[in-house]
């Protein structure tokens, strides 16, 4: 993402530049945010409908991002236009590269969000889990962990199947490099010591160079969750929203275990805490940002110095918050 123009009293100009941008951006702008762009716009003549280009502002209503389109879309009320153009309903749908306008009353998470959007790489890592009988590839990303492939030696393969370990490896190995050719960054890991024996099979300077190894006990999703937890993406990315969101909703859990009388949950508790100035970090899944409620807890929260952290749902601690009602948090004192 790239800040064209900051004017955090008036408009700031952002330029597009990876799907996780929209991601970040989706928790950005809110409902009555002033976002204007360039964009198609439909004329109704006398004899036909002419397709005309215009600057558009609306007035934010919904904001939607599909990973499948590649597309953000923000959508509301026409508020400035043409003259000659009819000041209804519009959507913008602003995919890499767009660039557009937004006007609006910045939240200090909002804020830590874009610093931290501008800062970051984007996160491109390939993770190869492995035992002695099966290998699972899996794509990290900001947003979500996405299972991208699957390969079995034991015999009961849905995608092929090899009985012979040095032939297995051979196959692994040449998907590994294969893969390499589009990820930045590549953690093999799993049990045992399939990772590192494969590690030691790979002869090309240039794959080896973007790969790390870690432990971890399965090669299922839930053994991605376990690499993160360890730090993995860390070693190879310091500061990325997916590392750090675990890691808050751990803090949180950890907290609830200990029977501490720190951690809290729901919409109630949470409401409560915020108003007596209690809270010391916040966590809000992505879901339930937009109640307008939870964004008055936040607000309230802030005001008294809590650390706000919005929760995405694309991987397993969001998962876990959200089934949790999706606000917690854990607070400076005790408040029963």
């Amino acid at each position: 993402m790239k800040l064209l123009k900051r004017n955090l009293k008036g408009k700031s100009t952002i330029k597009i530049e990876s799907l996780d941008d929209m991601w970040n951006l989706m928790h950005i702008i809110r409902t009555g945010d002033l976002v204007g762009a360039k964009t198609i716009r439909t004329l109704q003549t006398s004899n036909e409908k002419e397709k005309r280009p215009v600057y558009l502002i609306l007035n934010t209503e919904k904001v939607d991002f599909s990973e499948e389109a590649e597309m953000l879309r923000i959508s509301g009320k026409i508020i400035e236009g043409p003259e000659d153009i009819s000041h209804g309903y519009h959507t913008f749908s602003l995919a890499k590269n767009s660039i557009f306008d937004i006007k609006k009353d910045w939240k200090k998470y909002e804020l830590d969000r874009l610093e931290k959007s501008l800062r970051s790489t984007d996160i491109n890592i390939l993770t190869a889990l492995v035992d002695e009988h099966s290998a699972n590839f899996y794509h990290i990303k900001e947003s979500k962990i996405s299972n991208i492939g699957e390969m079995d030696g034991s015999g009961s393969c849905k995608i092929y199947r090899d009985t012979d370990n040095n032939q297995f490896y051979s196959k692994v190995i040449k998907a590994i490099e294969e893969y390499a050719k589009r990820y930045d960054h590549i953690i093999i890991a799993g049990p045992g010591f399939t990772k590192d024996n494969i590690l030691k099979l790979i002869k090309d300077e240039t794959v080896r160079k973007k790969i790390i190894t870690e432990g971890c006990s399965t090669t299922s999703i839930s053994g991605v969750n376990e690499v993160i937890k360890r730090g993995a993406i860390d070693r190879i990315i310091k500061d990325t929203f997916l590392s750090k969101e675990t890691e808050a909703v751990n803090a949180f859990l950890e907290e609830l275990s200990k029977n501490s009388g720190l951690a809290i949950y729901g919409k109630e508790d949470t409401k409560n805490a915020a108003a007596a100035g209690a809270i010391k970090i916040f966590l809000v899944s992505e879901k339930m940002v937009r109640d307008q409620e939870v964004q008055n807890i936040i607000d309230s929260a802030q005001k008294s110095g809590a650390e706000i952290h919005i929760i995405g749902y694309g991987h397993d601690a969001g998962k876990q918050l959200y089934n949790l009602t999706g606000l917690a948090a854990i607070t400076k004192y005790k408040l029963r």
